[in-house]
């Protein structure tokens, strides 16, 4: 059986996801998405699943922002995919630049397929609500949307049809966890490129508020320059580095200096912010069939915490 491995994390303390060494997000929260290109007449390419597809990846240096690079060589597109959590608002922000590379001219289709994972779907609904894609089930929802107009979607036994590349317009309120939307990119000319933006917002349902609140957050969140967060995230990350960072007078190697600046910039993620409960590792597996329960919460007194801000504090 295979087994969830985790990549890369981003977060703020409060929100935390994890990614695939090809930039696919793991787990989200509940939720699970798919994200593919239909060019020209095309069937899906799955951004993080094609054999055409060659990956590199890395974070923004002394950041816990991710950057994913991926080049379709069939089509010779080039597309840089970066992501961050926001500091103040738990959102991802997922930025995507696409360049054609190629001779010939190439009509871009930007696919998302969406779906809460199986141990809730009994519970689950979704409806297109203020150009976005809610997700819900009792005790949470997600919203996916854009900075552009939804142009295509479907709410319901959407994942075979999406891997054609066509998703009919359906649209209704349904007990569903397979959803899908999809944005028009038009024609990208040889040497162009463009750009968009895909925003991921959590809400916690305990909380009182209703589907026009969501609508209005979702307004605000679109009124973000997503430019300026990101330079807002890697100051933040870089002032943390600079607070906590004390190797300089020693001589121990590059290798060691990323690792232990790697390991100030994860404590954060995994670390509670209003309890400092420390959990061992980002995970999202219900039934424990690939992993053992490593998202259990430790207390913050806890002999292996302990050990871990010693080690730290003696290096």
């Amino acid at each position: 059986m295979d087994k969830y491995i985790n990549d890369a994390l981003i977060g703020n303390g409060r929100m935390l996801a994890s990614y695939s060494d090809k930039g696919e997000l793991l787990n989200k929260m509940l939720i699970s998405s798919m994200i593919g290109v239909k060019i020209n007449d095309s069937a899906i390419i799955y951004l993080h699943d094609d054999i055409n597809n060659h990956y590199s990846q890395k974070y923004v240096e002394d950041t816990n922002i991710l950057t994913t690079n991926i080049e379709n060589t069939y089509f010779n597109l080039q597309i840089e995919q970066i992501d961050f959590v926001t500091i103040k608002k738990d959102i991802i922000i997922k930025q995507y630049t696409l360049k054609n590379n190629n001779s010939i001219d190439l009509k871009i289709d930007f696919l998302i397929h969406s779906g809460f994972m199986k141990s809730v779907n009994d519970a689950v609904s979704a409806r297109i609500f203020n150009d976005s894609l809610l997700q819900y089930s009792y005790d949470s929802t997600f919203a996916i949307f854009s900075d552009r107009k939804i142009a295509y979607k479907q709410l319901h036994n959407s994942k075979d049809n999406i891997r054609s590349g066509v998703i009919y317009g359906k649209d209704y309120i349904g007990m569903t966890n397979d959803s899908s939307i999809g944005y028009d990119l038009d024609v990208l000319k040889p040497g162009e490129s463009k750009k968009i933006c895909i925003y991921v917002y959590a809400k916690d349902n305990s909380k009182s508020g209703s589907f026009e609140d969501i609508a209005n957050e979702i307004d605000k969140i679109r009124k973000i320059d997503s430019q300026k967060e990101f330079n807002v995230v890697k100051k933040f990350w870089e002032k943390y580095i600079e607070k906590y960072y004390n190797l300089k007078e020693k001589n121990y190697g590059d290798k060691v200096y990323d690792i232990y600046k790697r390991t100030i910039l994860l404590f954060p993620l995994l670390t509670n912010q209003k309890t400092g409960g420390i959990i061992a590792s980002m995970e999202m597996d219900e039934n424990r069939q690939k992993s053992g329960g490593y998202r259990i919460l430790l207390d913050k007194r806890c002999n292996i915490c302990n050990k871990s801000f010693r080690f730290i504090r003696h290096v």
